[in-house]
């Protein structure tokens, strides 16, 4: 029988809490979630963030929205409002601009996909 989604996520963060000592297929920054369709649908600056090490607090403070509020948005099938978009383009930008040459890719990523950010996509299916 398979397990509820709530358990397969507990599950994989206990696992995770454990280190990756000893644990083939160890990943980094990424979560094991998929729903019964299949893997689970996320927005595009949700990868962004993660693939650079951009955490949802770090984020959040840099657009004034909370770290909360940020996961619901990743997750959300609801479309943001123009003003939400609009502070997280800002976050972005803020944080490259303080992170300076080390996020090089991510600038170029992020401009490359400034438009679309709130676009629903595979987790593991779409690459920037």
């Amino acid at each position: 029988m398979p397990l509820k989604r709530w358990a397969r996520s507990t599950a994989w963060c206990a696992q995770r809490s454990r280190g990756a000592a000893g644990r083939a297929g160890a990943r980094s920054r990424t979560y094991n979630m998929t729903t019964k369709g299949g893997p689970m649908k996320v927005r595009k600056f949700r990868i962004l963030r993660l693939r650079h090490h951009v955490s949802m607090v770090e984020l959040g403070r840099a657009c004034g929205v909370s770290a909360q509020r940020i996961s619901e948005l990743e997750l959300s099938e609801n479309k943001p409002s123009a003003e939400t978009v609009q502070k997280i383009q800002s976050g972005f930008e803020t944080i490259i601009a303080q992170r300076g040459e080390k996020l090089d890719t991510l600038h170029q990523e992020y401009i490359a996909c400034k438009n679309s950010l709130m676009e629903r996509v595979g987790e593991y299916e779409y690459e920037l």
